[in-house]
Parts: structure tokens; sequence; C-alpha cells
């Protein structure tokens, strides 16, 4: 089994400094359309037997862009959407970390600790499960050779 994983475009919270999680679902920006119209054209997306998307406005609108006149073969499952980051989605990043600095990572990404502190929100290990029950479930319905992709958040 192949899997091809793209990650959905530009949002519009994306750049704006705010958690964007499952709890912001939000559309591509104009960046976010180019960009995708751009892969579009560059790669040959007829070459998947199937496609699954997160059900998000903004992986949604990256699936249709990308598979244009074939948009209506995508599948989409909830297990793929944006990880929950609860009460702290739609937060400026920057109040986050001047309150909670230990929570982030050298790259500026939340590490494993976040969760302890956002209220009602996932953890990594609970996104881990959530994802490798779609894995899990696809692996038992492949054919082999059969190619997969994925726009996720």
């Amino acid at each position: 089994m192949d899997l091809t994983i793209v990650r959905h475009s530009i949002s519009s919270d994306n750049g704006r400094g705010l958690i964007s999680g499952a709890g912001s679902d939000v559309d591509l920006s104009e960046a976010g359309i180019e960009l995708a119209q751009e892969a579009q054209r560059a790669f040959d997306w007829n070459q998947f037997d199937q496609v699954f998307s997160s059900p998000m406005r903004r992986a949604k609108q990256t699936a249709e862009l990308l598979l244009g006149d074939q948009a209506s073969a995508i599948n989409f499952d909830e297990r793929l959407t944006e990880m929950n980051f609860g009460d702290w989605d739609g937060t400026a990043e920057d109040a986050i970390f001047e309150q909670y600095p230990e929570i982030f990572n050298q790259m500026g990404m939340f590490n494993e600790k976040y969760s302890d502190y956002a209220p009602n929100s996932e953890s990594y290990d609970e996104l881990v499960n959530r994802v490798t029950g779609f894995l899990d479930e696809l692996k038992q319905n492949i054919r082999l050779h059969q190619s997969y992709s994925f726009v996720t958040e």
C-alpha cells in the first residue's frame, strides 16, 4: 500500500498567530487557494485509487481543488480532523506562550505537556489513537498495490 499525505493549504488563520485546531473550521486564504491550484497542476492526482480527507473546510477545499472534476470521489472521515486544542482554539499563540512557555518545543510547536494545561483539549496519545484507528481500518480493507492520498489537518 502506498500512502501520500497532503496537509491542507494555507488557511485564513495561518499567519495570524492564532491557535487553529478542530474548533476553528476556517476556509482557505486566497494564497492557500492559489497554492493548492499550483499543486494541482504539478502532480497527477488521478493516480490514486482512493482519496480521504478531513471534513474540515480548509482540508475539504484543498482536496477539492487538487482533485478537480474527481472531487466527488473524496471520502471524508472525522478521524482525519485537526487536533482539538480545546478552549485554546482561536486564542493568540503569544498569550499562551507568555503564560506557559514550558509547553512549547524549540520549533514553537506544542509539546506533549500542552494538554495538561489546555482545558477540553485532545492529547497527543488521543490523536495517535484516533488516526491509528483509521489506518488500521484502512489496512483491513486494502487490496494489494492500491494507492491512497490523504488531505489532513
